[in-house]
């Protein structure tokens, strides 16, 4: 499928017929604007006539479902995986910036009053949800002239789904219902029975231990496990390690004579820069990591590794990165917003 905008830039519809896309570009009458979905611009006054297309979108807090179809045909299938990443990033920034104040550096006093939220705001991470969904539709809209958008919103009862027998005031009775507090239910939860060793340490001294930091997670009990006193003191010794979440700075936090080093490479290495698309021996894929000397770890939009070091100069620049990175599956369209 070729998507095709006319020459003031609305969207026409879309075609299979490659013979003429090629024509067109060779004889100079369409040029290329976007490489996926590919789409390209014609250069001439032409009819606009479409058909009436619907998008349909599944909106979810984890990935966007996309389909723009006709009565008889379906023109553009996509997914649309958001980021779940922006509470605890806000959270280290917090943690960092709390921090910086306690060292022996210019003293500022944490500010407040200068801070104004808009009346019916939306906390971040729920803020950049909702505008990936409007910025997704808007993306499709450029390419295709869609008639209508069909937005499918299903509210999940999550206690029904634990508990399908529940009804009226069994909503008010948790699973916490008859313990005297959070560490009493999460000790019981977890059979008094340490979740590291499973008691072969033989000590009878248990903790209750937070997953994540208590500024992210919280102590809600699925953030908490149950640990003996030995594996405790282990996990922060640096001796054995646990789920949890990746600490994200610019600058490492130890530093000499008072000279803080990056913790991090230079934005841009040997041309290239995180989440570019870039080509490597005929595969594409995305930069996710990056080396001084030139050397980046290549990965699909699933997670798959093309290759763990591969040299700066066997890649070619594909695409640079924005906002949306797009990647194509079996004929289905694979965004990561």
């Amino acid at each position: 499928m070729v998507y095709v905008i006319n020459k003031d830039g609305q969207p026409l519809m879309p075609t299979t017929r490659h013979g003429k896309v090629r024509h067109l570009l060779e004889r100079g009458k369409a040029k290329v604007i976007k490489r996926c979905p590919f789409t390209i611009q014609l250069l001439y006054e032409t009819n606009h006539y479409v058909q009436e297309i619907t998008l349909g979108v599944d909106a979810g807090s984890k990935t966007i479902g996309l389909s723009a179809t006709s009565e008889r045909k379906e023109y553009y299938a996509g997914e649309v995986e958001l980021r779940n990443d922006i509470v605890n990033l806000l959270s280290t920034r917090r943690e960092l910036r709390r921090t910086r104040r306690n060292r022996k550096t210019r003293y500022r006093k944490p500010r407040f009053q200068n801070r104004k939220r808009k009346d019916k705001c939306l906390a971040p991470s729920v803020q950049q949800k909702v505008d990936t969904h409007i910025l997704a539709v808007q993306k499709v809209k450029k390419i295709l002239p869609i008639s209508h958008v069909v937005v499918e919103v299903v509210a999940f009862d999550i206690q029904k789904i634990k508990n399908p027998k529940i009804e009226k005031t069994g909503y008010q009775q948790g699973e916490q219902l008859g313990f005297w507090n959070v560490r009493e239910y999460v000790l019981f939860r977890d059979g008094h029975v340490c979740q590291y060793c499973k008691g072969k340490s033989k000590d009878k001294i248990l903790n209750v231990h937070h997953l994540e930091s208590r500024k992210t997670g919280g102590d809600a009990p699925n953030n908490l496990i149950t640990l003996c006193e030995a594996c405790h003191k282990r996990y922060h010794q640096g001796e054995l390690k646990l789920p949890e979440s990746i600490k994200r700075q610019i600058h490492k936090t130890n530093s000499k004579k008072g000279i803080r080093k990056r913790n991090q490479s230079d934005y841009l290495v040997k041309g290239f820069r995180i989440f570019d698309k870039v080509s490597y021996e005929g595969k594409e894929c995305f930069i996710y990591g990056r080396r001084s000397s030139g050397y980046f770890d290549l990965r699909t939009l699933d997670g798959t590794h093309i290759h763990k070091s591969a040299s700066y100069k066997k890649l070619k620049l594909l695409e640079t990165r924005n906002s949306f990175l797009i990647e194509r599956r079996k004929g289905r369209i694979s965004v990561s917003g």
